[in-house]
């Protein structure tokens, strides 16, 4: 189970309409927490085999009606 937090802020999305209809808050911060491990093991490897934060931002894209822009930052529960 993914932290609270991360829950909560996956709702939050969802009831902004930031999330796609069809996807749900609890799996997507479950599935970041297991991506986030997953890239950070892969980093601490080989740091230069890795683009955690275009991973990452690609992931939450495809659950996003406005994809991150490069130069909008990645938001963290709670702000």
């Amino acid at each position: 189970m993914a932290p609270r937090a991360l829950d909560r802020r996956a709702a939050r999305a969802r009831r902004g309409g930031e999330l796609r209809r069809k996807s749900d808050p609890e799996e997507i911060a479950a599935q970041v927490i297991a991506l986030l491990d997953g890239l950070q093991v892969q980093w601490l490897l080989d740091r230069t085999a890795v683009d955690l934060e275009g991973l990452v931002r690609g992931f939450l894209n495809r659950h996003l009606h406005r994809p991150l822009s490069p130069g909008r930052p990645l938001v963290l529960p709670g702000d």
